[in-house]
């Protein structure tokens, strides 16, 4: 369940199961021009209490960050993909391994604790620069990928042109009265 608030994004809850674990993943798209900067602050995902969260993916001053990574500034007006895979908890030591994905290539690794609170931020881009940063096909999975499932997270899909096939002929079907042409599709 999620609710909008008085600022950028979403705040509500995600519950999720220890023992099958979490996939996050999403698109992100950062153009500097929109804004004349990029200084912009705060969750693209968050799990958790302000500065106690679980698990987190992050902007400070443009600075994309996460557990386990850190991937510098974004504006190169491409879209990426982040996905943020959380692996079920280790009944030993109390900890879930989460793996994080840019691009569909494994950047991070990190152990981490889960705090006592289904809290979800989502999208809490906020500061003078927010402008300009867009998100698109935002997934939840009830367990954690694996990397080549991350992988085909990835995978961009370019935008479909025509196909323009070079033929001869025709048909009178078509309009093409010629008896003699014919093509076979």
């Amino acid at each position: 369940a999620a609710e909008s608030s008085d600022k950028n994004g979403f705040d509500g809850t995600l519950v999720w199961e220890d023992d099958k674990g979490l996939t996050l993943s999403i698109w992100i798209y950062r153009d500097d021009s929109v804004s004349g900067g990029n200084k912009y602050n705060n969750n693209i995902f968050a799990f958790g209490e302000y500065t106690r969260y679980s698990f987190s993916f992050f902007a400070g001053w443009g600075v994309l960050r996460c557990d386990g990574a850190g991937f510098g500034r974004i504006s190169d007006r491409k879209w990426h993909n982040f996905t943020y895979s959380i692996h079920p908890k280790d009944q030993q030591t109390g900890k879930f391994k989460a793996e994080v994905y840019w691009d569909g290539e494994k950047v991070g690794e990190a152990k981490l604790t889960r705090r006592d609170s289904d809290k979800f931020t989502l999208a809490s881009i906020n500061d003078e620069c927010a402008a300009g940063t867009y998100f698109d096909d935002f997934r939840v999975y009830n367990k954690a990928l694996t990397a080549e499932e991350a992988a085909a997270l990835a995978v961009v899909i370019p935008e479909r042109l025509p196909v323009v096939l070079k033929t001869r002929g025709g048909h009178h079907d078509a309009g093409d009265y010629n008896p003699r042409s014919h093509l076979d599709v």
